[in-house]
């Protein structure tokens, strides 16, 4: 009503913009993910590759080859893409947050004695509040859209056997080992 007739217009046009500044955000966000996994020698080699400029092509063509499947397998389900994107997107970042938590605190009790350029301010506490929230969060999601929450796990899973083959596969660039 405050916006007038054209106010489906301007929230469609929001929503455009939304989706496209999320999906390049994905894109930046996986494809150096995934070319630092090829070099710790989780991924294929080939993955960790720079172009002549710098960029990871291989590891940007997987993930926008993946990025389409995932809008296209949305599209199928016939729901709203933002929606749906969202919907997968949100428990993967809460998983994210969740283990970066629990590595923290485990960094910290594995190697204590390491020299750190920065300290957590009230160590544990945030650590702890952070898996504290991101596993409510986490639960929430996925008690509020269980088809999607499903979906977003099976995207997870469906990654743990290329992770388990490439860490006895393919050595890592830096020489170190991954845990």
């Amino acid at each position: 009503v405050a916006l007038g007739d054209r106010s489906s217009q301007l929230v469609t046009g929001l929503a455009v913009i939304c989706v496209a500044t999320i999906a390049n955000l994905q894109i930046m966000e996986h494809v150096r993910c995934t070319f630092s996994m090829a070099r710790n020698g989780v991924l294929p080699p080939g993955l960790a590759r720079l172009s002549k400029s710098g960029a990871p092509r291989a590891s940007l063509f997987i993930v926008i080859i993946a990025t389409v499947l995932l809008i296209e397998g949305a599209d199928l389900a016939k729901g709203q893409l933002y929606e749906i994107l969202l919907n997968i997107y949100a428990p993967l970042a809460a998983v994210v947050f969740l283990l970066l938590g629990l590595a923290a605190m485990r960094f910290r009790a594995k190697a204590a004695d390491v020299p750190r350029p920065w300290k957590m301010p009230f160590y544990p506490w945030p650590a702890l509040l952070s898996v504290l929230l991101n596993g409510g969060l986490l639960l929430l999601f996925l008690v509020a859209d269980w088809k999607t929450g499903l979906c977003a796990a099976l995207l997870i899973v469906a990654m743990l056997p290329m992770f388990f083959y490439g860490r006895s596969r393919w050595p890592a660039k830096h020489g170190g080992k991954i845990e």
